[in-house]
């Protein structure tokens, strides 16, 4: 009697391989479960809630961490995986969407904050002092001035005008 379809024992079921993903700076880090030397993976990533294009990379050693270089600051990514054996030309089905946010650019925060405070305690008192002094002795100088350098009106002939250095030394 038939009772149905032989069972093929040489046709496996590939299992997905799981996804560890962390950031480093800027970047997003994927780590792949590596299942074996025969197995090519073909990892997919995407901006979360969003309807955008779905960014594909083929990974030939899963042992080596993946860098996703085309990722946004501040922005929510997801990924998924799928391996693939080329000599049964056989694939998994995907992993799960593992989700993970990219980094903002806190070290330039960092320095930004860090050069304002240096400017606010360090530079501007020295140039509020150096202007300071520079207006003290242009206005009230600390000497009088010797009278071979003090200019009367009897030096110059005709001259109706007042002498400034003059009226200040009165």
């Amino acid at each position: 009697p038939d009772i149905g379809p032989k069972s093929n024992s040489c046709n496996p079921r590939l299992t997905p391989p799981n996804l560890n993903v962390h950031t480093d700076g800027m970047h997003i880090i994927v780590k792949i479960e590596d299942l074996g030397p025969y197995f090519v993976y073909e990892l997919f990533y995407w901006k979360k809630d969003e309807d955008t294009v779905v960014h594909n990379k083929t990974v030939s050693e899963a042992s080596v961490p993946v860098h996703l270089e085309t990722v946004e600051a501040k922005t929510d990514y997801c990924m998924k995986v799928q391996s693939y054996v080329k000599a049964i030309n056989r694939r998994s089905d995907f992993s799960s969407p593992v989700c993970v946010s990219a980094p903002g650019d806190s070290a330039l925060n960092f320095w930004a904050i860090f050069l304002g405070v240096l400017i606010a305690i360090v530079v501007l008192p020295l140039v509020t002092w150096k202007v300071s002094r520079m207006l003290q002795y242009s206005c009230f100088p600390a000497e009088m001035l010797p009278e071979t350098l003090i200019v009367t009106r009897s030096h110059h002939r005709g001259s109706s005008g007042s002498c400034i250095l003059q009226e200040l030394q009165r």
